[in-house]
């Protein structure tokens, strides 16, 4: 890997990671019952209890997981894969809050008083999907922690 591809990976890894951090820590200070009224304001009717619920006391440890393993570079596949699936999955939320025109209140990075400025979220959220992909697609060159690899042997007779 060239250098500046370790340095761009690097980068991405740890603001990724921070942003990330910074999120579930908003979260989990700020109270996961209000993160639940976020959740609510979506008004997706798949989403009914006990899912919100799981998902307002769950998701803020999951994103504060993945992006301690991102920044301290453990596990850097796994955690760069789930970046991406939840980034993704925000992604979809968001635009389909946008789609819906809803006055929405995300919560994203903690209680939120502003109502979402959508073309701006939307960039945010393209952003960590960028970093993901980036962080995923240059990291494959370098060995992994807890990969187990197989060595070719070469059939000499």
């Amino acid at each position: 890997m060239t250098r500046y591809r370790h340095i761009i990976r690097v980068f991405a890894q740890i603001c990724l990671g921070a942003t990330f951090v910074y999120a579930s820590g908003n979260k989990l200070y700020d109270g996961s019952a209000s993160f639940l009224q976020d959740l609510r304001n979506f008004k997706f009717s798949f989403l009914q209890a006990p899912w919100t619920e799981i998902i307002a006391y769950g998701l803020p440890w999951l994103e504060l997981i993945v992006g301690i393993c991102l920044v301290a570079d453990f596990c850097r596949g796994g955690s760069a894969y789930w970046s991406l699936l939840l980034s993704i999955v925000f992604f979809a939320a968001v635009g389909s809050a946008w789609w819906r025109g809803i006055d929405l209140r995300c919560g994203c990075f903690g209680i939120s008083i502003e109502a979402v400025y959508y073309p701006r979220k939307i960039l945010e959220l393209t952003a960590m999907i960028v970093a993901s992909l980036a962080v995923i697609r240059l990291g494959k060159d370098q060995s992994r922690f807890f990969q187990i690899s197989v060595a070719k042997q070469s059939n000499r007779d």
